[in-house]
């Protein structure tokens, strides 16, 4: 008969076996191919999208581009209605200032407010700019208001 301890000693190195087989076997495993669709190019837009429509395909990028100058105090701001299918993809906006030409200051120069936007679903998203002074309050008309709808199939 055998002794409790050589028993033990048995069960103990059969279930190491067992595991390493199993860690081994996972990491060998085949597992199955999963298809992922490819992802349109981001479309880019300005200001002139101004009273349009813009197609998107579903998790499309859209990447609308507004002239800015935060030193005057304006900025952009945007509200989007209808069916919430267009949602800000990253940090939005980024400031992005003009190439001052060769011999200038760029100090006090405009540049382009980049906004960027992921479509999710299907529907129509209205969505409005305006371009204004954030502690002017709604009382003072913004100084440019540029709306279009996104649509997605």
């Amino acid at each position: 008969m055998r002794s409790a301890r050589t028993i033990r000693g048995t069960i103990l190195r059969g279930s190491l076996l067992v595991a390493a087989s199993v860690i081994a076997g996972c990491a060998f495993y085949d597992r199955t191919t999963v298809f992922v669709p490819p992802i349109p190019p981001a479309k880019s837009v300005d200001a002139t999208v101004d009273g349009t429509k813009v197609a998107l395909a579903r998790t499309q990028q859209l990447e609308l581009r507004l002239p800015s100058n935060a030193t005057t105090g304006y900025r952009w701001s945007y509200v989007l209605s209808g069916d919430l299918m267009l949602y800000p993809s990253g940090v939005t906006p980024v400031f992005v200032p003009d190439t001052p030409a060769e011999g200038q200051t760029p100090v006090g120069a405009g540049g382009n407010s980049v906004f960027t936007f992921r479509a999710d679903g299907v529907g129509t998203t209205h969505v409005k700019f305006e371009y204004r002074r954030p502690w002017e309050g709604d009382d003072v008309p913004p100084a440019k208001v540029i709306a279009f709808d996104a649509t997605a199939p």
